[in-house]
């Protein structure tokens, strides 16, 4: 999260009792265009794990 929301006025403290969180990426389908599709297909060639 901090490598790619970091913000130099922000501290950003671990909350270690928590379950970790999923994220996924959601659009609306008469939205869809390639470049959301090229992102999609970056994220998903980055983070295979997250299948």
């Amino acid at each position: 999260m901090t490598d790619h929301w970091a913000m130099p006025d922000v501290r950003w403290l671990p909350i270690t009792d928590l379950p970790r969180l999923n994220y996924a990426l959601v659009w609306r389908t008469e939205t869809e265009t390639e470049i959301i599709r090229a992102m999609a297909q970056v994220v998903d060639d980055l983070c295979p794990l997250m299948r």
